[in-house]
């Protein structure tokens, strides 16, 4: 089988994040139990480089309607 030679991707950034860490708690048969829950918060730049346009796009359409 022949494939075809393809060039590695070269890195880069296609997000950026944080991360939360938050104590939870519950009670169960009168005990409690803990635990750290880990929350993350990304930022995708594709996302929101497509919500940009489709924002330009309305107000575009709301300028030209008025």
């Amino acid at each position: 089988m022949f494939l075809p030679k393809v060039d590695a991707p070269k890195n880069r950034d296609i997000a950026e994040g944080f991360e939360l860490k938050i104590l939870q708690k519950v009670e169960i048969d009168e005990q409690e139990i803990f635990w750290d829950e880990r929350q993350l918060v990304v930022h995708s730049f594709a996302i929101a480089q497509t919500e940009e346009q489709y924002l330009r796009e309305r107000k575009l359409l709301r300028s030209l309607i008025v």
